[in-house]
C-alpha cells in the first residue's frame, strides 16, 4: 500500500516542493508529485526526466536515488539557472534501479547515446568516431578504419575526431611498416600485385612476396608505434638494416635506411617534457557559454602519440568538476584503452564511482590526479592552452551557425503561426520506381541541424503500387502510431494526443491507488537497438507487427516532434492529416503542426488554409524547410536504390515460404537453376537437405 497523502493540515516536509505547500515547481500536480516522491527507492539507478510530450528531457545516476531526484524539487533557489529551468519542464519522471553505482553509470551512458537528452551535457554531435583497427585473426593482419569496435580478435586503437589525419596517418604508417589495407582473400595467392606495392607502400602478401612470420613481425612493430612504444620498432628497423648491409644487400638496407629515417622524425616530433615512464592522459577544458571544448592529449612512454580535441554542449551552469566527470564518463565510455594515469584540471564530482568504473574497463588500477607542479602541471598547462586555441578557432564558427539556425527558426515560427520555434522538425519522403520497392523516409532536425540518430526509413507494407498518397497514409500512421504508444508508457499525457477535455486540462499522473510498482520506469527502456543502420538512422520493423510500447519508447519513437514537414502538396498533406486524427494525434487548432511543402513552387500548405503560403525566395525560413525536405528525399532515395539493388539479385526463391538462405543454396547447388527445379521429381527434392513435403508443395504451386 501506498503512504496516505498529507492532509492540508499535515505537511511531509521531506517530500514538500518549494514554493508553498500548493504549489508544485514542476508540471506535475503537487499530491501526484508527492505520491512519485514517496515511491522512490533507496537503491542505485538511474532516473529520466520527461516533458509534457513524453521526450526525456534528462537522464541522472545516483547512489540513493530518492535523495538525488528529491533534491531537485526542493528549495528552487538552491538550484542553478539551468536546473530551474528543467524542472519547470518536468512533467513526469521515471527511474530504473541497479546493482551498483558502477551499473548505474554504464546504463547512463546507453540512455545518453539513446536518447540524447536536451539537458544533459553530451559530446557534440555524438556520432561515431573512427578506430583504427588491425585485424590480428587474419592470416596476414590487415589495417583499417572502423567506427565501432567489436569482440573479434582485432587490436582497435581510438576514439579519432579528424577522420583526414587518421586515413593521413595511415599512409604514413605504410610506408614505414608495408602493411596490407586491402580487403582480399589472403587464403588465395594472386597472379601478381597491385600498384601499392611496386611504389613500395605494401609488402604483397598476397602474391607471398613476404613470409607470414616476417609480416607479422612488420605488424607487431607497427602495434609497438602505435602503443606508443616508438622506440623500440625503431631499434628493429635499425637492426634489420644492419643485417641486411653485413649481408651485402645493399637496395634493402638503403631502403630501410630511409624508413629508419622517417621513423626517427616521427618519434622526435612525439617527444615532450619528461613526465616519468608509463602511459598517461593528458584533459583540460576550455570554456564558453554552454559549449565546452576538450582536449586530450595522450602520452605512451614519455611520448605523446595522439591529441584529440571533442566540444561539449549544453554544459551552461554546470561545475567544472560535473563537467569533468561526464567527459571522462562519456570518453573512457568508448576509448580502447584506459590508461593507469590521468591528469586532470580539477577532481570530478563522484570521483569514486568513476575511478571504480575506469578500473573495471581498464582491469586495473586507474588513478586520477591534479598535478600542482613540475612537469605534469607543464603538460597540463600546455593541453590547456590547446583548449583555448581551439575554443577561439571554433568560436566564430558556432556563432554564425547559431544567428542563421535561430533567425531561420524563429522566422518559421512566424510565418507559421506557431507558438515559439520549433526545437525539433520532421520531414517525411516516399521513394519508388513506377511503384515497385516503394520506401519512406523520416529525418528530424535539431535546433536547425541534422539530428542522425534520430532518422528513420520505412519499407511500405501495402505492396508495390504508384500511390504516394496511401504510402505517406502508411508511414505517417505506423510513426505516430507509435509515439502514442510510447507516451502511455511514460505515465504522461502528450498535449499532441487526442483526451477527454478535462484530462487535457489537468494533465495528472495517474498514479491511482498503489498501481505504480516500486520498479515503476525499469521496463523497456534496456531495449537493445538491434536495428542500426551504418549511415544513420535506424529501419522500422517491416514484419508488419507493432513494437510494444516499451521497445517503441526505448527506440526513440516517444520523441514528439514541434514540427511536421510532408515533401508534397495537398494531397499528400490530406493523407498525412486523416492518419494523425485516426491514431489519435490532434492536428487541429493547438495541436500538432503539420505542413506540406509543394516542390513545384515552393508552396507552404497548411491544414485548414485554402491558399498555400508563398515564403520570399532569400528568406531563412525556406531555406532551412527546404534542407530538411532534400534531406529527406536524400536519405529516401538511398534507401530505394538499395532495395532496389538487392531485389534486382533476388530469386524467385526469396519469396516461397519456407525457403531461407539454407534451403535456397542447397536447392541450387543440387539441380542448378529454376528449371531444374521445376522439372525435379517430389522424391528428388526431398532428398535435399531441409526440404520438407509442405516446402515441395509450396514449389510446385510458386514455380
Amino acid at each position: 500500500m501506498l503512504p496516505p497523502l498529507p492532509g492540508p493540515d499535515v505537511v511531509d516536509h521531506a517530500t514538500a516542493p518549494s514554493g508553498g505547500d500548493d504549489e508544485s515547481p514542476c508540471l506535475i500536480p503537487l499530491a501526484d508529485l508527492r505520491v512519485r516522491l514517496r515511491m522512490l527507492p533507496t537503491q542505485p539507478g538511474v532516473y529520466l526526466m520527461r516533458d509534457a510530450q513524453g521526450r526525456i528531457l534528462y537522464v541522472g545516476k545516483a547512489g540513493v536515488l530518492r535523495n538525488r531526484v528529491r533534491s531537485y524539487f526542493q528549495k528552487q533557489d538552491d538550484l542553478g539557472l539551468k536546473v530551474r529551468h528543467l524542472v519547470s519542464r518536468i512533467a513526469a519522471f521515471d527511474w530504473i534501479v541497479t546493482a551498483t553505482e558502477q551499473e548505474a553509470l554504464i546504463l547512463e551512458n546507453n540512455l545518453l547515446k539513446e536518447h540524447h537528452p536536451r539537458y544533459n551535457i553530451k559530446l557534440r554531435d555524438d556520432k561515431q568516431y573512427l578506430y583504427l583497427r588491425v585485424t590480428m585473426g587474419q592470416r596476414y593482419p590487415r589495417v583499417g578504419t572502423v567506427r565501432r569496435t567489436a569482440s573479434d580478435g582485432s587490436r582497435y586503437f581510438g576514439p579519432y575526431t579528424d577522420s583526414g589525419a587518421l586515413r593521413e596517418t595511415i599512409k604514413h604508417l605504410q610506408r614505414l611498416f608495408l602493411f596490407r589495407t586491402c580487403t582480399l582473400d589472403m587464403e588465395r595467392t594472386y597472379p601478381r600485385a597491385c600498384l601499392l606495392f611496386h611504389i613500395k607502400r605494401c609488402s604483397a602478401p598476397c602474391v607471398r612476396a613476404i613470409e607470414e612470420e616476417s609480416y607479422r613481425e612488420s605488424v607487431k612493430h607497427l602495434l609497438d608505434f602505435l602503443e606508443g612504444r616508438g622506440k623500440s620498432a625503431l631499434d628493429a628497423l635499425r637492426a634489420s638494416m644492419a643485417e641486411a648491409a653485413e649481408s651485402l644487400q645493399f637496395e634493402r638496407a638503403a631502403a630501410l635506411r630511409d624508413r629508419v629515417r622517417a621513423a626517427e622524425q616521427i618519434v622526435e616530433k612525439q617527444r615532450i617534457t619528461s613526465v616519468g615512464r608509463g602511459d598517461l592522459d593528458a584533459i583540460a577544458f576550455a570554456a564558453d557559454g554552454d559549449d565546452v571544448v576538450a582536449q586530450v592529449f595522450t602520452v605512451r612512454d614519455d611520448n605523446v602519440v595522439g591529441r584529440e580535441e571533442f566540444v561539449l554542449q549544453d554544459a551552461g551552469g554546470v561545475t567544472p568538476e560535473e563537467v569533468a566527470a561526464q567527459f571522462l564518463q562519456q570518453y573512457y565510455a568508448r576509448a580502447t584503452f584506459v590508461p593507469p594515469l590521468m591528469l586532470v584540471p580539477v577532481m570530478p564530482s563522484e570521483d569514486r564511482t568513476l575511478r571504480a568504473w575506469l578500473s573495471e574497463r581498464r582491469a586495473g588500477a586507474v588513478r586520477l590526479e591534479v598535478p600542482q607542479r613540475g612537469p605534469k602541471r607543464d603538460l597540463l598547462e600546455l593541453v590547456a592552452r590547446n583548449a583555448r586555441l581551439a575554443l577561439e578557432r571554433l568560436r566564430t564558427e558556432w556563432l554564425a551557425d547559431r544567428r542563421r539556425s535561430s533567425g531561420a527558426l524563429r522566422e518559421l515560427a512566424d510565418a507559421l503561426d506557431l507558438l515559439e520555434p520549433p526545437r525539433r522538425i520532421e520531414c517525411y519522403d516516399i521513394s519508388h520506381v513506377q511503384g515497385t520497392s516503394t520506401v519512406a523516409s523520416m529525418v528530424v532536425f535539431e535546433d536547425g541541424k541534422p539530428a542522425t540518430h534520430a532518422y528513420r526509413r520505412f519499407r511500405i507494407k501495402v505492396g508495390d503500387q504508384n500511390d504516394d498518397f496511401k504510402s505517406m497514409h502508411e508511414v505517417i500512421a505506423r510513426r505516430f502510431r507509435r509515439a502514442v504508444a510510447a507516451t502511455s508508457v511514460s505515465a504522461v499525457s502528450a498535449s499532441y494526443v487526442r483526451q477527454p477535455e478535462e484530462a487535457r486540462s489537468s494533465r495528472r499522473l495517474d498514479v491511482g491507488d498503489a498501481t505504480v510498482p516500486d520498479d515503476a520506469g525499469e521496463a523497456g527502456l534496456l531495449a537493445p537497438d538491434d536495428d542500426a543502420l551504418p549511415d544513420g538512422g535506424t529501419e522500422d520493423a517491416g514484419d508488419g507487427a507493432e513494437l510494444p510500447d516499451a521497445v517503441a519508447d526505448a527506440k526513440g519513437w516517444g520523441n514528439w516532434p514541434d514540427l511536421v514537414i510532408i515533401d508534397g502538396g495537398k494531397g499528400q498533406l490530406s493523407a498525412a492529416l486523416e492518419a494523425m486524427t485516426e491514431v489519435g494525434v490532434d492536428v487541429g487548432p493547438g495541436g500538432l503542426p503539420v505542413v506540406g511543402l509543394a516542390k513545384q513552387f515552393e508552396e507552404v500548405f497548411r491544414p485548414g488554409h485554402r491558399q498555400p503560403i508563398l515564403l520570399a525566395r532569400n528568406s531563412q525560413a525556406l531555406y532551412l524547410m527546404q534542407r530538411v525536405r532534400d534531406e529527406a528525399h536524400r536519405f529516401a532515395v538511398t534507401f530505394h536504390q538499395q532495395v532496389r539493388a538487392k531485389r534486382q539479385v533476388g530469386s524467385r526463391l526469396d519469396h516461397i515460404d519456407g525457403v531461407g538462405p539454407k534451403r535456397k543454396k542447397a536447392l541450387m547447388v543440387r539441380f542448378g537453376s529454376l528449371a531444374g527445379i521445376r522439372t525435379a521429381t517430389d522424391d528428388e527434392l526431398l532428398g535435399v537437405p531441409g526440404i520438407t513435403r509442405a516446402i515441395v508443395a509450396q514449389l510446385r504451386e510458386q514455380l
